[in-house]
């Protein structure tokens, strides 16, 4: 009998490698397959999952189109001026592969991560911890106190950007920040750069 269980437990564990093995080799057209149509929310488009089954077989839809698209990106644009742009992003190496969709083509954008779970699909996944706001400002600089930060993060080709929005009492409040941060994807995690902007 425990010689049966330890073949039984084995014969699980080889299948969760499999499947895991299995996920790694997915291209991005493929892992876009598996994820829900939540962030077309924040797109003035939007997409049912009819037009997503359209997109994956036929490469167009009524509202979208796709762009480019190779094993770790997938890139979409609106029909038929191309104003609104999403782009799948996938990020191999160290223990886990992690999927980021995210919205670009203007000041304000979304992001989904998702991450492999044990069985092969996608689950979400938590971003890297906000920055804190002296890291976007240079030494000794101070801003309003009526303002209220808010940090956004915006999928790029090797990482994430972080966008400082500073609210004041009458709305968005235009303040240029005197540094870039960014989460660089290391082949096995995001790590943060801060630059000086280019002046």
């Amino acid at each position: 009998m425990k010689h049966w269980f330890t073949c039984l437990a084995a014969a699980c564990l080889a299948l969760l490698l499999v499947r895991t093995a299995q996920a790694r080799e997915l291209t991005a057209l493929e892992i876009f397959a598996q994820l829900p149509i939540t962030l077309f929310e924040n797109t003035p488009e939007g997409l049912s999952e009819d037009e997503k089954l359209r997109l994956i077989e036929q490469g167009s839809s009524e509202f979208w189109e796709v762009e480019r698209f190779d094993a770790d990106r997938l890139v979409l644009v609106s029909r038929p001026f191309g104003e609104t742009r999403v782009m799948l992003r996938v990020f191999r190496g160290g223990d886990r592969l992690l999927a980021a969709l995210g919205t670009s083509g203007g000041a304000m954008c979304a992001l989904e991560l998702w991450e492999e779970d044990a069985t092969g699909g996608f689950v979400p996944a938590n971003p890297p911890e906000d920055p804190p706001l002296s890291d976007f400002l240079a030494k000794g600089r101070k801003l309003d106190r009526s303002l209220s930060p808010a940090l956004m993060l915006c999928l790029a080709e090797d990482g994430l950007d972080v966008r400082p929005l500073f609210w004041g009492p009458k709305g968005l409040v235009d303040v240029v920040p005197d540094r870039d941060v960014r989460f660089v994807w290391s082949g096995s995690r995001f790590e943060k750069t801060v630059r000086d902007r280019a002046r």
